[in-house]
């Protein structure tokens, strides 16, 4: 009995411990399965996500810059524009008026003229400069030779800007050049008739942008713009300028993204007028719409961008996969890609794989492991607690067994967007630690997702808004000083510093003629793109509307509201102070449109606070008419204009600086040349709140009248 009591003890320890070790050995091996399955299916996941978020970012970064990058370019060549017809409907007037209008002499060029720069007399071959009939046209259009020094000081880059009449002399503003002669001294006719700005805007009876040409004069690239003048509803002349295309190839240079990026501009005649790539598909001169070029990919983006449309597409340029943006400059009807190679989405993608097979090979060796030792302490327990009672068997397997079901279960759950993975069970066993190092697994997984997403929005944002925004902004405002260095009566020095990467100031100085000088500072509520986006067109805005002819700040101000209130769907406000000096007397006419205070500057340097009349911001309300006041300013004084940043910047206590302050800045000093006005205010605000954080953009405007 003894015996069967002890064989059939030992045959139900023996089928006890076969069956749960049977048991064990299954969900211990089904579980490894699924950690390792979900592993991989984690692995697949985290891949098409960050593909698709590093794409997505990317693709927006280089939409963004395509899109800014056009739109520079095609307000430079709209004001430039602007400002040739203002100079061709001057001159219409003064040919349908001629007994309004006095007789300016302009005499002939000499050789000891060269390196000088003014008015200039060119005339076509067979042409008798000393006629009557040719001296009293030209003394007619002589008149505007001060509008023509005015632009040609607007638009550094001009090479010239002139003004070609039918009968076949030309008024030339720019720098008289050696080639006006030949080697033997004798003079090198020129006829405007010929030349392909007056042959455009006769053929076009309207505004004339050329192609990419060489000027006549230096051999240097240039686009021509130019606009008919006109008597008696007949052409008669032709104003234009030259620009010359250095400017456009810088921030050409500052578009790509990445040093392995490309950026190029295609003319409306498919050939490739600027590229950052010196050789292959967008190499200069390349013609893209030529029947050779198989590449159709790049054949339908320049034909959608002359349909006007902005997009982001995937093609393939010099064998190499890439991501283009496009965006139409539409003045010109060109075509303005940015490229990225397709690799660079793809490779952080890659090694973040790896370091996840890497990390994914230890955890199966540590999940071996404590599987293993799961295993062995499992048959321990089992044999021990069979030994001393055979009724707990069944209560031994579901304590061993039970909690590795619960992490099969809660295993199996995980897969696809669910990575969350939590343990509530104190087992106090190899199983609790399994299931906390697959927790933990779990963890880093999704805080590699994250990291990853992070390092990408972070990176690319910085590299596209601070090398290509910034770069932008500054652009359009003045930015060389002295701006005037010809004229002894006055000096001007000004300067914005944003608070994000790109501001909402704007400060605009320039020639309404040689008598009238206008000054603007302004101030875009919000702050970042909207706001950049917002001043650059307010500042066209006010330029357009004040070399029109109107020396009214109010009406000025009246008109650029209503401008600014079509289509203000973001609700945006500018506050602005607009001035026009009268520079033979000193005299001010000013308007304010809910701006700061202006500084006034007496003959002794003393600075004082002029509380003049606001009247709303600029697209606040429609149809708001603004008041204006008149200041005389002494000889050696001037006026001192800013932005609410300077008064409103906070220490790290939040006090502000204030226009007490400020007034005792200016006046800490007796130096009040422009320049040095600004950098000690600059100097005392920065002091002021020392390490705190910049919170408003800040800009400053100084002028001095010297009479």
């Amino acid at each position: 009995m003894k015996k069967k009591i002890l064989k059939f003890t030992f045959f139900i320890i023996v089928i006890v411990i076969i069956t749960l070790g049977t048991t064990a050995l299954y969900e211990f091996s089904s579980m490894r399965k699924i950690i390792i399955s979900n592993s991989l299916k984690a692995g697949e996941e985290v891949e098409n996500f960050s593909e698709t978020a590093m794409k997505e970012e990317i693709t927006s970064r280089l939409y963004a810059t395509a899109l800014g990058c056009a739109y520079t370019a095609n307000a430079k060549l709209e004001s430039l524009a602007g400002s040739v017809r203002v100079v061709a409907d001057s001159a219409t007037d003064i040919y349908n008026n001629p007994k309004e209008y006095g007789r300016t002499h302009v005499g002939k060029l000499t050789p000891n003229m060269i390196g000088k720069r003014g008015a200039q007399f060119v005339y076509a071959e067979g042409i008798d400069p000393d006629s009557p009939k040719v001296q009293e046209e030209l003394s007619m259009i002589g008149n505007l030779k001060g509008n023509l020094a005015a632009l040609y000081t607007q638009f550094p880059e001009l090479a010239a800007d002139y003004i070609g009449t039918k009968s076949g002399i030309m008024l030339l503003s720019g720098p008289i050049l050696s080639e006006r002669w030949d080697k033997d001294g004798n003079y090198n006719y020129l006829d405007p008739r010929e030349r392909p700005w007056y042959k455009g805007a006769v053929k076009n009876n309207g505004t004339y942008f050329s192609g990419v040409t060489t000027d006549y004069d230096t051999g240097e690239s240039t686009i021509m713009c130019s606009y008919p003048i006109y008597k008696d509803g007949d052409i008669v002349a032709v104003a234009g300028a030259g620009i010359y295309l250095e400017d456009i190839k810088r921030f050409m240079r500052n578009a790509k993204i990445v040093d392995t990026g490309a950026a190029c501009i295609i003319d409306n005649e498919g050939s490739v007028i600027f590229s950052t790539n010196e050789t292959g598909e967008l190499e200069l001169q390349k013609n893209i719409l030529s029947y050779e070029n198989e590449n159709t990919a790049l054949k339908e983006i320049v034909a959608k961008c002359n349909s006007g449309e902005t997009d982001v597409e995937s093609l393939t340029i010099d064998d190499e996969k890439c991501y283009a943006a496009f965006s139409p400059v539409s003045i010109v009807n060109w075509t303005f890609i940015s490229i990225i190679p397709e690799k660079l989405v793809t490779e952080p993608t890659t090694e973040l794989l790896s370091s996840l097979d890497l990390n994914r090979e230890k955890e199966t060796i540590t999940v071996d492991y404590i599987i293993k030792r799961s295993i062995f302490v499992t048959f321990f327990i089992l044999i021990t607690v069979t030994l001393f009672a055979g009724f707990l068997a069944n209560k031994l397997v579901d304590n061993i067994t039970g909690p590795i079901r619960i992490l099969t279960n809660k295993v199996e759950r995980i897969g696809g967007d669910n990575l969350d993975f939590t343990w509530e069970l104190e087992s106090n066993d190899e199983t609790e630690a399994l299931a906390l190092t697959f927790g933990s697994m779990t963890r880093r997984l999704k805080q590699y997702i994250i990291d990853n997403a992070l390092m990408t929005a972070e990176k690319e944002r910085i590299t596209a808004e601070l090398n290509v925004a910034r770069d932008i902004q500054a652009a359009m405002l003045p930015n060389v000083f002295p701006p005037f260095p010809d004229r002894k009566d006055f000096d001007i020095y000004a300067q914005m510093h944003p608070a994000k990467e790109v501001g909402g100031d704007l400060y605009d100085f320039f020639l309404i003629d040689d008598d009238h000088l206008a000054l603007t500072v302004a101030d875009v509520s919000g702050k970042g793109v909207p706001a950049s986006l917002f001043m650059m067109t307010t500042k066209t805005h006010l330029k357009n509307r004040i070399l029109h002819g109107s020396k009214s700040p109010s009406e000025i101000l009246y008109d650029v509201n209503n401008l600014l209130c079509e289509g203000n769907d973001m609700n945006l406000f500018v506050t602005v102070w607009l001035g026009i000096v009268t520079l033979s007397t000193g005299h001010v006419i000013a308007s304010n449109a809910g701006h700061e205070y202006p500084v006034i500057m007496d003959s002794n340097g003393v600075f004082s606070l002029l509380k003049d009349r606001h009247g709303l911001p600029l697209a606040a309300v429609e149809d708001n008419v603004y008041g204006e006041y008149e200041f005389n300013l002494e000889r050696n004084g001037g006026f001192f204009i800013y932005s609410d940043g300077v008064p409103e910047a906070t220490d790290s206590s939040d006090e502000l600086y204030g226009t007490d302050r400020m007034i005792t800045a200016l006046n800490s000093d007796s130096d009040n040349e422009p320049k040095k006005v600004i950098q000690r205010v600059e100097n005392d605000v920065r002091f002021f709140y020392g390490d705190a954080p910049q919170f408003d953009d800040m800009t400053m405007m100084c002028f001095k009248w010297r009479g």
